[in-house]
């Protein structure tokens, strides 16, 4: 995994690279693109607003909707809503298996994330969603989910991976927003929230 959380006007880049077998040489990182053909198949996926710096925190996690998949979690600390500035977001991209196929033409291998037989293009991280919740595929979303700052200026940015905590052999995870205030004299004290993993279907 490669960030790039200054990239284009602070929106921020996150490239997710493939592992494979006898992977050997020097690449340069705009080699890792699916789309345009090559043997480094990966996923670029882009923030979604000027400023949000979409992957200053990035980290993967044991398996958070019990798949049998590794997942990954991304932080946007200056991400907006409508209402609430500086809130933060934190992205949760579910893992997903046999997502790499190979073009018959040329052996060039790519990413078909959505599932749609074609080699992935850029993403922005508005398509992080709910790909194939409860049975119900969706070729314009990435599956996972996105959780938000509760306040402006909260900058939800803090992210780790929490073992299993509740001994039901899914994966749990915990982020954090330095700067919210737990009350009116209290204020940036900061705020740590357990997210317990669980079964989801993703189709």
């Amino acid at each position: 995994m490669f960030a790039l959380p200054d990239y284009d006007s602070g929106k921020g880049r996150v490239i997710i690279m493939f592992g494979q077998q006898d992977l050997l040489g020097d690449f340069t990182v705009d080699q890792l693109d699916s789309h345009l053909g090559t043997q480094l198949p990966a996923i670029i996926i882009d923030g979604q607003a000027a400023g949000d710096n979409f992957g200053k925190r990035i980290v993967a996690v044991y398996d958070v909707n019990g798949d049998g998949v590794d997942d990954i979690l991304i932080a946007a600390p200056n991400a907006d809503t409508s209402t609430k500035t500086d809130c933060g977001k934190v992205y949760l991209l579910y893992g997903k298996k046999n997502i790499i196929k190979t073009d018959p033409a040329t052996g060039y291998k790519f990413v078909d994330y959505d599932g749609d037989g074609n080699a992935d293009d850029y993403w922005s991280a508005s398509a992080i969603g709910t790909l194939g919740l409860n049975g119900t595929p969706d070729n314009t979303k990435l599956p996972g989910a996105v959780f938000v700052g509760a306040a402006a200026g909260d900058k939800l940015q803090a992210i780790a991976p929490a073992g299993d905590v509740n001994g039901d052999g899914i994966g749990d995870i915990i982020i954090g927003a330095p700067y919210s205030d737990v009350s009116d004299v209290q204020q940036d004290a900061g705020r740590a929230y357990l997210i317990l993993g669980r079964k989801v279907a993703i189709k």
